[in-house]
């Protein structure tokens, strides 16, 4: 299962308390998404069954923690508890298939921007395959949907170059090959080898792929990242062309888990008995992956990114109470674990005659404050009660419905008497949204789809991941024909869905919260967009019929024409 949905779980701990109480084995695996931006979730649930579970056996497991005894200290610490958690150490003599890792640095000009050394990278793609490769299956990670048809071009142009002049090859062309592909590129590709594998591609063109290089029939195989979590493609080589992605208008690494995750592809147990995993990467950056793929990188926490989340979460949950069990429940993390040894890591500056116990202390401190800001919790700070901590209705509306707190202020400082399209601008510029990315690909089906007659409220500019959910929930609650606006660089419907998976309980919470305030307005739209979502259709256009049984889409689009029809005439 999943940590998020096991802290949405345990924060009903009541519940489910029948249920809960029966866990003795609290399984762990890859604990070293830690360090990620989910790491704070996973950190949390795991000191949540150590407080709240009786007699739980905790087993954490990762390949890449250089710093065990910190995790172990966490584990066996808090609640009672001071020893460390026994620690198994294995070498890579345990693993059922070797792993030989190589790191290429590639040098990278001043100026040259990510695109540029994208390029660049595609040049020394081939070289890097014939210096490595042993004749087995290759699988090559790009960035974007667009690299991956840009690198599968470089490797075909010089294969055949290659081929022409009988030079050595990294991998053979295959025979005739009888499928034919919607996309005539990738018809091109497949006859030296190549396949190519994203989500833009056809399901029945994905499908066809994942067969063809599973029979030996395609043999290097150039995907985007996605590929490493979505579908089970080992290979015997794995290449990470390049340590950036594009995301939302800014370049970023790779986190360590995704690194990880594509590299263990690498290897096939029941074939090889070693695999191969290479890096294509900046010069400077060489030494920073070296250690990563050494199992070298120090674990970190995340839990300081969003504190303020979790403390309220604990606090309406019961597990604090006060200010003393605050600092306990920190105390209990691997947060302080990591603070107490790398406290630069984290920005913690002790001040003049100030503890170290005192500087922890802040952190908590700090926490409290923000959150009694936003109105979230309630401090007591004196009389018989002082230092006690209790949840608003807003703080267990954001529990209850497991919003993030940046969410909550936009959801919070919506205005009085906020109309439908305000609800659903903020609704749409949601924290959790922050996994839909805004590609600079796909800006011209997004400017396209804006002016489609479905669409009910004007987007003027297509600029934020906010104005592409806003684009993409109206495209849904109006009906609109997807096939028109499929692309190899976009898959709308695809990220509806995703969208569709967190936008009801956001829309509840602004409703709960409209409630609490008393605003008939807000409670009146709020309403409407709850009802209008759990449909996926806009209350008074046709598409609304096709919740009636046996009423398809050619009766409800034929409906919507007569309306459109009757209002234009």
């Amino acid at each position: 299962m999943q940590c998020e949905k096991w802290d949405s779980l345990t924060r009903n701990w009541h519940e489910h308390e029948q249920i809960l109480s029966q866990i003795q084995l609290f399984l762990v695996d890859e604990v070293h998404i830690l360090n990620e931006s989910r790491g704070s979730t996973l950190e949390v649930v795991t000191s949540r069954m150590k407080f709240r579970g009786s007699l739980i056996r905790f087993i954490l497991v990762s390949a890449t923690v250089p710093n065990i005894q910190d995790v172990a200290a966490w584990i066996g610490s808090g609640f009672g508890a001071s020893e460390l958690a026994r620690v198994f150490e294995f070498g890579d003599d345990y693993r059922a298939c070797q792993l030989i890792r190589h790191v290429v640095g590639v040098p990278r000009r001043n100026g040259q921007n990510d695109f540029q050394f994208a390029k660049l990278l595609d040049y020394k793609l081939f070289a890097a395959l014939q210096e490595y490769s042993a004749g087995k299956p290759i699988l090559v990670f790009c960035s974007t949907r667009k690299g991956v048809f840009v690198t599968a071009e470089q490797l075909m142009k010089e294969f055949v170059e290659h081929e022409s002049k009988k030079l050595s090859l990294p991998w053979s062309r295959p025979p005739r090959i009888d499928h034919s592909f919607s996309d005539k590129r990738l018809t091109e590709f497949a006859a030296v080898g190549i396949g190519v594998h994203h989500a833009g591609v056809s399901i029945d063109d994905r499908r066809a792929t994942e067969q063809l290089y599973l029979k030996k029939v395609l043999r290097i195989l150039v995907a985007t990242s996605t590929l490493a979590v979505g579908v089970n493609l080992p290979a015997h080589m794995v290449v990470i062309k390049g340590v950036r992605t594009f995301q939302n208008g800014k370049s970023q690494e790779y986190s360590d888990l995704d690194i990880m995750q594509m590299l263990g592809r690498a290897g096939r147990p029941q074939f090889d008995k070693d695999g191969i995993a290479v890096i294509l990467c900046e010069s400077e950056l060489e030494p920073k992956y070296k250690a990563l793929v050494q199992g070298k990188t120090i674990l970190e926490s995340s839990l300081h990114v969003n504190l303020e989340e979790h403390v309220n979460s604990e606090i309406g949950l019961g597990t604090i109470t006060d200010i003393d069990s605050a600092k306990n429940w920190l105390r209990s993390s691997f947060l302080y674990q990591r603070m107490k040894k790398n406290p630069d890591y984290y920005s913690l500056g002790t001040k003049d005659n100030q503890t170290y116990e005192e500087c922890i202390d802040e952190v908590v401190m700090d926490s409290v404050t923000k959150l009694k800001k936003t109105e979230l919790i309630e401090h007591v700070e004196s009389g018989k009660d002082s230092g006690k901590l209790t949840s608003t209705k807003y703080g267990e509306i954001m529990s209850k419905y497991y919003i993030r707190k940046a969410t909550m202020d936009l959801i919070l400082a919506l205005p009085e008497h906020a109309s439908l399209r305000e609800i659903l601008e903020i609704i749409s510029a949601a924290d959790e949204f922050q996994d839909v990315k805004l590609r600079a690909s796909e800006k011209t089906t997004f400017n396209k789809l804006k002016k489609d007659i479905d669409i009910r409220f004007e987007v003027k500019k297509i600029e934020k991941t906010a104005d592409k959910v806003f684009l993409l929930v109206q495209a849904v609650l109006g009906g609109v024909s997807w096939a028109e606006y499929k692309s190899m660089d976009s898959q709308p419907q695809m990220e509806a869905n995703s969208v569709f998976r967190h936008i009801p309980r956001i829309s509840r919470a602004v409703l709960d919260v409209a409630i609490f305030k008393k605003d008939g307005a807000q409670i009146l739209y709020g309403l409407e967009l709850l009802r209008c979502l759990s449909a996926k259709a806009w209350e008074d256009r046709a598409i609304v019929l096709k919740q009636v049984e046996h009423i398809g889409e050619k009766s409800y689009e034929g409906q919507q024409r007569k309306v459109y029809y009757l209002n234009n005439r």
